[in-house]
């Protein structure tokens, strides 16, 4: 099967693009936009990789080192069982009351605690207006949800106590 855009057919590089998660949206009637990925793939801030890397034997798609540096750590608090388990960005979070803009939020990583409570950790190395709104929007929607942001601070903190033990990307 072929695309066709705009009366073109489409390279297979092209196509292999398309298919990446991160770069193209389909918007329907054969329309596609381009995410925040430039021509080569990388994304507006050029230091920042994503891809699928092996987190302990199970390839993970991440948008980010970071993420992946930050899965490596989770796996290490599980067999320290200082937690149970965690998932990557397996919920999504609505905000019903909104018509424009921000209307949804997916945190980076689900955690769930020895004791079956639930939190929320985000990777975040740099605040934009968008982030920001999203975790605002999170603290007013939704009170009852834990969310902790991993910052630039906690993170360097953790790459330097344990990322050549935990072999960080």
């Amino acid at each position: 099967m072929s695309i066709i855009m705009k009366g073109r057919k489409l390279s297979e590089e092209c196509k292999k693009k398309m298919r990446h998660p991160y770069s193209i949206i389909n918007m329907g009637s054969g329309v596609y936009k381009r995410t925040n990925l430039n021509r080569e793939g990388v994304g507006k801030f050029g230091n920042i990789k994503s891809g699928y890397f092996d987190i302990n034997g199970k390839e993970i798609f991440c948008k980010s080192k970071w993420e992946a540096n930050y899965a490596l750590y989770l796996d290490f608090l599980i067999q320290k069982k200082q937690i149970k388990k965690w998932e990557y960005e397996p919920d999504i979070f609505i905000f019903e009351n909104i018509k424009f803009g921000t209307r949804s939020y997916r945190p980076d990583f689900k955690i769930i605690n020895n004791d079956d409570s639930i939190t929320y950790h985000e990777v975040k190395g740099y605040m934009d207006s968008k982030s920001k709104t999203k975790i605002k929007r999170m603290a007013k929607y939704y009170k009852n949800i834990k969310l902790i942001i991993i910052d630039k601070d906690i993170y360097n903190d953790i790459k330097i106590k344990l990322g050549k033990m935990l072999k960080f990307y």
